[in-house]
């Protein structure tokens, strides 16, 4: 998952809330026009449980700072549903940055251990 300041370039995504099913996300719409249907699984993570909140100690006299993951709808011409995944500070919601090498480790971790496998295409 990458995490960029710019979010067209940040982890590719389908959200479901602009999806007609899950099998949007390997359809060649979403896909860049390949077919991914039988070579990938999906899977998924509820928006309310992308991880929030990661804190880190920075160095003596600054400010701590707190770190949340969110969806940025990124509509491309093919696919409306298509979002990335992006990392901002608390204190400015949803301005994608790129956060230290530590904590992009966290939240990969994290992210990674909410993702479930989708066992239908519904």
């Amino acid at each position: 998952m990458k995490l960029d300041p710019d979010p067209q370039k940040c982890g590719s995504a389908v959200r479901s809330a602009y999806a007609d099913s899950f099998a949007d996300a390997i359809h060649p719409n979403c896909s860049g026009d390949k077919d991914l249907s039988n070579t990938h699984k999906i899977m998924h993570v509820s928006v309310s449980e992308l991880p929030q909140g990661l804190e880190i100690d920075p160095p003596t006299g600054e400010d701590r700072i707190r770190w949340d993951i969110f969806p940025h709808h990124d509509p491309i011409p093919a696919c409306f549903a298509h979002s990335t995944i992006c990392c901002c500070t608390q204190d400015a919601p949803r301005v994608a940055v790129t956060p230290p090498k530590s904590v992009r480790k966290q939240f990969r971790e994290q992210f990674a251990a909410a993702l479930k496998p989708s066992d239908t295409l519904a």
